[in-house]
């Protein structure tokens, strides 16, 4: 079965520059109009991560069924530096506005929120009553 997704360019795709191509789902191959080594080297990590929503919307597409979007591969790029921040794995006190934070990747931060806290609490009416 012979299943092709066709890169229809513009500017609504963030393509504009990049003309229009029929390739295949399966191989990664153009079967039809051209694009730029670096384009289809995108379209080939793009067809990669999302290969199995590709052929459900070509079945949904030859029953004639409505069709779901598809993230572009920028999106999934940025989810994925996302998924590299460091995560928090430790908090302590070591004084009563200061925090000390643990990073899953060793590192270890101190955040002093003293100005913050002095901010909140002057900035309330029954606490500003003594200046």
């Amino acid at each position: 079965m012979e299943t092709t997704i066709k890169l229809i360019s513009g500017p609504a795709q963030g393509m504009a520059d990049v003309p229009d191509a029929s390739v295949d789902i399966d191989t990664g191959e153009i079967l039809g109009g051209s694009l730029t080594s670096r384009s289809l080297s995108l379209v080939r990590e793009w067809i990669g991560l999302y290969r199995v929503e590709l052929s459900d919307l070509w079945l949904l597409a030859q029953a004639r069924k409505p069709l779901y979007r598809i993230d572009p591969l920028e999106y999934w790029r940025a989810k994925m530096a996302m998924s590299k921040l460091p995560r928090v794995v430790e908090v302590s006190t070591r004084a009563p506005a200061i925090l000390i934070v643990t990073f899953d990747d060793g590192r270890v931060n101190e955040i002093d929120l003293t100005d913050q806290l002095w901010s909140l609490a002057l900035s309330r009416p029954q606490y500003r009553a003594g200046y």
